[in-house]
């Protein structure tokens, strides 16, 4: 073949034999050999004619998804003399521009991509006009002269006709330089040797970053075949992935051993694929469980082992399977035409059959090398000592040894690198991706066989800040902004150092052992002992959780305060006793602890005590002139919670979502029971009553009662948030950074301040139900509750006693515009909040815990409904003395309430679970 035959020349060709066969199929699209031809045609034009003199070695990216397009962009690039490199729209947006500062475009084609998303991408390495769109208008032309007459280009062939990135040891990616001749031999290989023939059907399967979607595409188009490209979605969906395949009637597929094992599982009973003639394997090891699958969905199908490297190109070696062929380990063959296969010793000398030694390429079609690294690519191609009158060869760093019928077989890596879902990883990438990250001081990388065969990364770490699932998240999270996906570790192991040999170098023999049966690196499975069934199961049904790991806590998995209590109450429930501090413990934590069973009394939170003891004084508010805050101590409780289960999430994570969620479950019934106060006549619409922001946006003309705490507690939270989300994003892990007792210390002092202004001076501070009161003068006891939630020395509780100390002070002063700041607050406040700093459970009755417990739990919901209920039982009863019975119904429907709208909330998670398992049926019932 001549050096001047470019990849797309072949294509050309067929287009000029029969243009009116089909080139393209996706989905109802269908396009034809001189539709394809003609806009490639034009957009070769286009992009010659931006190239002025200066881009002699002009280099065009294309970004995008599988579609048409990309195939039209690849052959406009190689009819136009450029190299062109495709770069996957599926991988991050730094690793993209890693690559983009690797190979240094002239220009870049958009495929299928909105202009924002690939501005945001692109747009940092190129100018505006430099970035081209190609969308689904590619194909809407006409010309004057027939393209199929082609018109050469002005600039000369290329000695690089496409670039290819795998990963890097340095944390950049290689970029391999590939001719056109390297693969133009392949192309020519594969037609002749599996008897490729015009109108052949193939899949295009493969990444858009890897080599194999160039086979994908121009083997068929170089023989006259057709490209049948699935949605994107179908791809990871085994039933549609299967019944796509079905009606296309795809002869060749290239996949890789996991994407054979997709397409084998989404067929159902006795759904076979007879037109599937040929399917080639590559990327990871193909197994003999791979191929029975196989058979059994298409029994003439002839299953083929390629091995190849992205630097040899493409496939070198081939295996045909046998039917006789039963046992693993699977070879990858035998050398392909113009290509030798060496099995050499350290000094890379030839080993004997069946010695293992390093795997060798030899051949005229090998790849240029790496762009900007001579130093790599010196190391990696060599000649041989034995052999330096003859091509160079390819140091593929893969072992391997040679079977008596001289079939070769792989037998692993001699280096860092692995192939993981099919892809190439460098581990060394992934270190630097991780070392890169400001709390992380040293990392391994290593890969877990799993039982399923497939293997997982395990990160060990040594970091300079406590290691939990939340620091986990966040850096699983980081890693996902550099690395593509199937780089990212499953599994991570903090140590204190890592272990080191004599002469420095890792020790791995001493690195500790994981236990990962699944690729999500979390244990999901059900305690073994009674207890921990229990618990499991308590908590899956208060979470709403089909399934939870045993080694997270309660905080980890969702849980707030609503759901807090109900937990409480399970663990009470199993042990009889409820363990301090239990909501940040590991639920197999949790159920390890002893049981008691106490006939006379039990532990309950102080916390849910005065919870209790709080909405029974909003309650005797409403209903007698007998007046105690009860909504302080609430607004300090919330605090609390809030200190609990959101505050380390805003601080790692920075997501508000947890927050809101908390919000939705509590403004929805309230929003619901406004509604239904309208409905039923009691009160006039005002449409902030539905928002929960009645409070600021008062209705002056109608005066009438507003669920004022819920709104000002909506309102506190999100300032909150928005405060710890900024100071995690912001100070933390810097030297500049503030204690988090601080920060807490000076939320509640700023708080002070500011209800001190608002209420001396009358800023916004007008009378509930009647005038806007804004939500501030209140923030302060949120602000204290997360204080005392995280005061754990006994110099902190001292603090935070000494604070309270200084707010009864100012409370009794006599000077008016302090003491008017703090008439939110009375003796049952200063009496109450110091037993919620020193005490973290109290001793009651066992008949009197069920009372309180209850009423804790449907806290809630006795506020929303407490003072309708009582005014409507006063309007009906109308005696005086009524005020123990009004009481009585409030509580009691708004427990009633409560219990309904739990039931409602476990049946809509039933219903969401059996709609989940229907799915799972349907597949498991298909396969």
């Amino acid at each position: 073949m001549e050096e001047s035959v470019r990849i797309c020349d072949r294509f050309l060709a067929k287009a000029h034999q029969n243009p009116d066969a089909v080139a393209i199929q996706t989905g109802a699209q269908r396009l034809t050999y001189r539709q394809l031809d003609q806009a490639s045609w034009s957009l070769s034009r286009q992009i010659e004619g931006a190239l002025g003199p200066a881009d002699a070695e002009a280099i065009v990216a294309i970004y995008g998804k599988r579609s048409p397009q990309v195939i039209l962009a690849l052959l406009a690039c190689a009819r136009a003399n450029v190299t062109f490199a495709v770069l996957d729209a599926a991988y991050p947006a730094e690793r993209i521009q890693a690559m983009l500062r690797v190979m240094q475009p002239t220009l870049a084609l958009g495929v299928d991509t909105e202009h924002a998303a690939l501005m945001e991408v692109l747009g940092t390495q190129l100018p505006p006009s430099r970035v081209w769109p190609v969308d689904a208008t590619a194909w809407e032309h006409s010309f004057a002269e027939s393209p199929l007459a082609e018109v050469p280009p002005r600039r000369p062939v290329p000695s690089t006709a496409y670039l290819l990135f795998t990963s890097g040891t340095t944390g950049v990616p290689k970029c391999i330089q590939t001719s056109h001749r390297p693969f133009g031999h392949f192309v020519d290989w594969y037609i002749r040797t599996f008897h490729v023939a015009p109108g052949s059907r193939f899949s295009m399967l493969s990444g858009l970053g890897h080599d194999p979607i160039l086979r994908d595409i121009f083997v068929p188009l170089s023989a006259g075949g057709e490209i049948h490209i699935p949605a994107q979605a179908d791809i990871t969906n085994p039933p549609k992935l299967f019944n796509w395949f079905q009606s296309t009637g795809v002869a060749y597929a290239h996949a890789t051993p996991q994407l054979l094992k997709l397409l084998c599982a989404g067929a159902g009973p006795g759904q076979t694929l007879p037109r599937l003639t040929h399917v080639f394997s590559g990327g990871d090891a193909l197994k003999m469980s791979h191929v029975e699958a196989l058979r059994k969905i298409s029994p003439t199908c002839q299953p083929v082992n390629f091995y190849g490297t992205t630097e040899t190109p493409q496939a070198v070696a081939c295996h045909r399977l046998q039917a006789d062929e039963v046992k693993d380990p699977i070879p990858v063959g035998h050398a392909i035409d113009g290509v030798t296969l060496h099995v050499l010793s350290d000094d890379f000398h030839p080993v004997p059959a069946g010695k293992e030694g390093q795997l060798a390429i030899e051949s005229d079609h090998l790849s240029n090398g790496y762009l900007g690294d001579d130093t790599l690519t010196r190391g990696r191609y060599i000649r041989l000592p034995h052999r330096s009158n003859m091509p160079r060869v390819y140091l593929t760093g893969d072992r391997a040894v040679q079977r008596p019928d001289g079939a070769l077989v792989l037998k692993g890596r001699i280096d860092d690198q692995i192939k993981i879902r099919g892809f190439r990883v460098e581990l060394g990438d992934i270190v630097c991706a991780l070392e890169s990250e400001r709390d992380i001081c040293s990392a391994v990388v290593l890969p877990k066989l799993q039982a399923n065969g497939e293997h997982a990364l395990v990160a060990y770490l040594v970091t300079s800040l406590p290691w939990d699932d939340a620091a986990q998240r966040r850096l699983k999270t980081a890693l996902a902004r550099k690395v593509p996906n199937h780089m990212v570790p499953a599994h991570y192991v903090v140590l204190d150092a890592l272990p080191l040999l004599p002469n420095g170098k890792l020790d791995r023999s001493r690195l500790p052992a994981i236990d990962a049966p699944a690729a999500s690196g979390e244990r999901i499975e059900v305690l073994q002992h009674p207890v921990g069934q229990a618990l499991t199961e308590a908590w899956k049904r208060i979470l709403g959780l089909p399934h939870l790991s045993p080694t997270r806590s309660f905080v980890d998995l969702g849980g707030d305060s609503l759901s807090f209590i109900q937990a409480s109450l399970a663990i009470e429930k199993v042990l009889g006793w409820v363990p301090d501090g239990w909501e940040t413990m590991p639920l197999e934590k949790v159920a390890q602890h002893p049981v008691r069973r106490s006939q006379r009394g039990s532990q309950v939170g102080v916390p849910i005590v005065l919870r209790a003891l709080a909405i029974f004084l909003v309650v005797l508010g409403h209903a007698t002139p007998v007046h105690f805050i009860g909504t302080s101590l609430l607004f300090v409780i919330s605090g609390m919670s809030f200190g609990k289960f959101f505050r380390h999430k805003l601080l790692e994570t920075g997501d508000p979502r947890p927050v809101i969620n908390f919000i939705l479950k509590f403004g929805i019934p309230a929003c619901l029971w406004q509604i239904l106060a309208v409905l039923t006549g009691a009160r006039a619409l005002w449409l902030p009553d539905l928002f929960l922001m009645n409070t600021y946006i008062q209705d002056s003309a109608h005066p009438h009662f507003t669920l004022w705490y819920l709104d000002v507690l909506t309102a506190n939270l999100l300032i909150m948030s928005v405060v710890y989300i900024l100071y995690g994003k912001f100070l933390k892990g810097t030297k500049s950074a503030v204690p988090r007792f601080s920060i807490d210390v000076m939320l509640v002092l700023i708080g002070l301040l500011i209800s001190f202004l608002q209420v001396g001076n009358a800023w916004w501070d007008g009378k509930l139900g009647e005038d806007s009161v804004a939500p501030f003068k209140w923030f302060w006891m949120l602000a204290l509750g997360v204080l005392i939630a995280h005061a754990q020395t006994l110099k902190e509780k001292l603090a935070v006693t000494v604070l309270l100390g200084a707010i009864g002070v100012a409370t009794l002063s006599e000077i008016p515009k302090i003491s008017s700041s703090f008439a939110q607050i009375d003796g049952f406040f200063l009496i109450a909040v110091p037993a919620l700093v020193w005490l973290n459970q109290i001793y009651i009755p066992r008949w009197a815990r069920r009372v309180v417990v209850t009423m804790a739990s449907a806290s809630l919901f006795i506020y929303i409904v407490n003072h309708t209920v009582i005014q409507k039982t006063r309007s009906i009863l109308n005696f005086e003395g009524s005020w123990p019975i009004e009481m009585l119904l409030a509580i009691v429907i708004g427990i009633a309430c409560s219990s309904i709208w739990k039931k409602a909330e476990l049946l809509l998670m039933r219903m969401r679970d059996d709609r989940k398992n229907m799915k799972l049926l349907s597949v498991s019932k298909s396969h």
